[in-house]
């Protein structure tokens, strides 16, 4: 066995992608911007369990995971947001019904394939009968 085989695989890290709210939500919710991030496969778990076996929160567990800071529009201020807190909880009070779907929709442009590359994948299935 060779050294390269017993040094730890590196993986990518993870992207984030930074989303700013149109004015007038920005207005209301006193947020210029959200930063979703994918999540790994421990966050997808953490989020499953809290969820039980309802898909409507499973979805916004899901969404928390993922969101990572808030850019405050008074100042500028950066807020760095966590679900082993109360912060992803104060944020998404302050995001309203409309901001949270916008964050829902970021999270799913960040975190799920668009529809060209599930065509691609679905689209490249073999049947085999054994």
């Amino acid at each position: 066995m060779s050294v390269d085989q017993l040094q730890p695989k590196s993986y990518r890290s993870p992207v984030e992608m930074e989303f700013t709210f149109p004015k007038d939500l920005q207005a209301d919710t006193g947020l210029l911007s959200i930063t979703i991030r994918e999540i790994p496969g421990s966050a997808e778990s953490r989020a499953i369990a809290r969820a039980g076996n309802d898909g409507g929160v499973l979805m916004q567990e899901l969404v928390k995971e993922g969101i990572v800071r808030v850019v405050e529009v008074d100042g500028g201020k950066v807020v760095e947001v966590s679900t082993a807190d109360d912060s992803i909880d104060m944020v998404l009070a302050k995001l309203g019904p409309k901001g949270r779907a916008l964050a829902m929709q970021a999270y799913h442009h960040v975190n799920q394939p668009n529809k060209d590359q599930s065509a691609s994948f679905l689209g490249s299935a073999k049947v085999r009968v054994q």
